[in-house]
């Protein structure tokens, strides 16, 4: 089953066990400080059927989608597909940025869209210090 982090709750590997609380902090914070984040990150503007990053590629940081519609697929599983509008304000590729694993699904644009990139350190950022 792929992972997918957009985050309207509880991200995947969290619900089953398998990511620490601090996912969960850390995605309470990018959604209390959206605006602000967006300010810090970077805009990326992506045209229809252009990827944002792909399969087995590693995360280096999370995307909160602002504008447009993105999809994941799978090469292997033509199956596996899934549709992300930014009426929810979804943060994509944050159980990877936690876990340090490689995506396993692409995204791509499905119609013209606008994504905030947040390194890793920006995004550490957030915690509460220990």
């Amino acid at each position: 089953m792929a992972r997918i982090c957009i985050c309207g709750g509880r991200c995947y590997l969290q619900m089953m066990g398998k990511l620490p609380e601090k996912n969960s902090e850390l995605i309470s914070a990018i959604k209390k400080h959206w605006d602000e984040l967006i300010d810090r990150g970077q805009i990326l503007s992506y045209q229809p059927d252009q990827y944002l990053f792909y399969e087995n590629h590693k995360a280096l940081g999370a995307y909160l989608l602002c504008k447009g519609t993105i999809a994941l697929a799978k090469a292997d599983d033509p199956s596996f597909k899934k549709t992300i509008s930014a009426e929810s304000q979804p943060i994509i590729g944050m159980d990877y940025l936690v876990t340090g694993d490689t995506y396993d699904y692409s995204a791509k644009a499905v119609t013209s869209a606008e994504l905030c990139y947040l390194p890793k350190s920006e995004i550490l950022k957030l915690l509460p210090p220990k």
